[in-house]
């Protein structure tokens, strides 16, 4: 899963996430599914996190990520005990 540092800039989040995943394939990581969460999934964000084996934090704007990145690791906090290995990654 992929987590946008700005929910709002959905062009700009397809972008980056789809670089990280060119980068994961090329080097060989293959995953079953590719998730990029931002704005227009963000509902389901409980769901799409707790079939997460790798969470990666997109960098960028602070006050943007901060905001979105507090209500992410809430979320996390909440599903704390439903999520068994799993691995954040900063980009």
């Amino acid at each position: 899963v992929f987590v946008a540092n700005d929910p709002n800039l959905l062009l700009e989040n397809e972008q980056k996430a789809q670089i990280v995943f060119e980068s994961f394939d090329k080097t060989g990581i293959c995953f079953k599914e590719k998730i990029l969460l931002d704005n227009r999934n963000k509902e389901n964000a409980k769901e799409i996190l707790s079939k997460a084996n790798l969470i990666i934090l997109s960098g960028g704007r602070c006050i943007c990520q901060l905001d979105f990145f507090i209500w992410f690791l809430t979320l996390c906090n909440q599903l704390s005990a439903t999520i068994d290995n799993l691995v954040f990654w900063v980009v």
